[in-house]
């Protein structure tokens, strides 16, 4: 089961969306993304044999013996020049006459070749070249297959030996290397956790170092506990106020700015750097007075019931104001296609993400900003959704119900099934952690970013201001990536919403569960 996000913007991400399309349309044959030309149950933009019914009902079942994109039952083009000629005839000939096994032959799929195949590679010969085909790859050379949901469900071992192979390879350090910062992240948690159970209510800040480095920092409110730390891991006293305390004074001061008249923020607790950190986008309101600022955020503080006296003073020091672009929306059964139905390719809108059992019953959630979505594509059928709640104030997520039975597991890339073993507390997000992102528009797993911070307040490019995001370091994403999973081997992490050049933000998925009032679901 995918999760599949939907989002049109109402600004930008159009002229990006096409890049989408052309990796399953590819072009070997002009058809629209969802259309149906044989009937035989595969949609043109995946159908290796576009006017030949080979689909799920038929003998072939898209069979393509040389995996040149055209399918064994528009494929008489054995030697693969694009054209049936007399060339290819001794082949067929030779294989008719059982001289020579021949696969390529077999166009019925029935396993032999014998005159039922005959009239098709007539047909052929008669035609010319091979197909059409939907598949991009088609004719090109080389192995090419469709680009669909589709493949073994791979172990977890499998799936986390990928995401550190991937993370190797994009921070550029040796798999062991990588690996051991991971362990000692892992170690670093189960200590954390202890921690917190034993001082409850106790922790101000708590941090990691991104990998490769081995370090972690946790400073209480107080003075730290007294006792012998594992190897890289610091405690630190001083702390005046909870890490809640800190994140709720940094959503007041991105109310405080907003209320005066401030456009284009990005708010958020940077959490090593120990400051509430203001980035201002370029050209929405110009870089304002750090005083007026300091000023605004200083009252709003002192004055919010919300907080507990302590929280209520800002310190000049404590407040951070910068430049960035505003995020992008970036529009997208987890990893799969959402569309608006349309059989314009242009409407390609965005990803799934996760299957979710709620209360209109079994589906998927996706990025709020998705709208329009009625339409998701799963191993080359459409499946029929139908929106039921959304969110973009507390998040950025919507839920959908489908017409197919979900199943707990994610599409972590092209080909690549497996299961949801479990999910990331919101709590638990660090600064500094690894994690990886999926978009199909893209078609890229990355799991080269970093967490920076949680409960961010953002606004986007299409006005819309959503709070209690996570952002994390890095952006890789296009337009049509909105909506697909964040996730660390088998592990559920939230739902992508956008980026911009330098950050890319995605709702946790305790969120997403919250304000939907739907459950992921989790293998057994």
């Amino acid at each position: 089961m995918f999760n599949k996000k939907s989002f049109v913007a109402s600004t930008g991400a159009r002229f990006i969306v096409p890049l989408l399309i052309l990796s399953y349309t590819g072009m070997a044959h002009a058809q629209t993304l969802l259309g149906d030309t044989d009937n035989d149950g595969v949609i043109d933009a995946l159908d290796n044999c576009i006017e030949a019914p080979n689909g799920a009902n038929e003998k072939s079942g898209q069979l393509d013996s040389d995996k040149d994109g055209f399918g064994n039952a528009c494929d008489a083009d054995y030697n693969n020049d694009n054209a049936t000629t007399s060339l290819d005839f001794p082949r067929f000939l030779a294989a008719f006459r059982g001289e020579a096994a021949d696969p390529a032959t077999d166009h019925n799929g029935d396993g032999v070749t014998t005159s039922a195949d005959f009239p098709i590679f007539l047909a052929a010969f008669r035609g010319g070249a091979p197909g059409p085909s939907g598949l991009h790859c088609a004719g090109l050379g080389g192995v090419c297959e469709a680009h669909e949901e589709g493949g073994p469900t791979v172990s977890e071992q499998e799936a986390t030996e990928n995401d550190l192979a991937l993370l190797a390879e994009a921070k550029g350090f040796p798999v062991q290397e990588v690996r051991r910062a991971l362990g000692f992240q892992e170690d670093f948690l189960l200590y954390a956790q202890d921690l917190a159970e034993r001082y409850p209510d106790r922790f101000s800040r708590i941090w990691l170092e991104p990998v490769p480095a081995m370090q972690g920092v946790i400073e209480f409110i107080g003075d730290a506990p007294s006792e012998n730390t594992p190897s890289g891991i610091t405690l630190l006293s001083g702390g005046l106020i909870s890490q809640a305390d800190h994140e709720l004074r940094a959503e007041l001061a991105a109310e405080a700015l907003l209320g005066a008249g401030f456009k284009g923020i990005t708010t958020y607790f940077d959490v090593p750097g120990n400051q509430i950190a203001n980035e201002f986008e370029f050209g929405a309101s110009g870089m304002p007075d750090a005083q007026e600022v300091f000023n605004l955020v200083s009252a709003h503080l002192g004055q919010s019931l919300l907080l507990p006296e302590a929280a209520r003073t800002l310190s000049q020091g404590a407040l951070r104001i910068t430049q960035s672009h505003a995020p992008v929306p970036e529009f997208s059964r987890g990893g799969e296609v959402m569309t608006t139905g349309s059989t314009n390719p242009d409407d390609f809108s965005c990803t799934s993400g996760w299957a979710v059992e709620g209360p209109n019953g079994d589906g998927i959630v996706t990025a709020g900003h998705c709208s329009g979505l009625n339409k998701l594509l799963h191993a080359g059928f459409v499946h029929d959704t139908v929106w039921r709640d959304q969110t973009r104030d507390r998040g950025d997520s919507e839920y959908h119900t489908t017409s197919s039975p979900e199943v707990p597991e994610f599409s972590a890339r092209d080909g690549e099934i497996r299961q949801v073993l479990s999910k990331k507390s919101t709590f638990w997000i660090l600064p500094g952690q690894s994690i990886c992102r999926y978009g199909r528009a893209s078609d890229f797993r990355d799991c080269s970013h970093t967490v920076v911070a949680k409960n961010v307040t953002a606004t986007f490019t299409d006005g819309v201001i959503t709070g209690k995001l996570v952002m994390a370091q890095g952006d890789s994403a296009i337009g049509g990536d909105s909506g697909g999973g964040w996730s660390w081997g088998n592990k559920a992490w939230g739902v992508h919403s956008g980026s911009n050049d330098t950050y890319s933000f995605f709702t946790p998925i305790g969120r997403v569960e919250r304000e939907l009032n739907v459950d992921l679901m989790i293998a057994p």
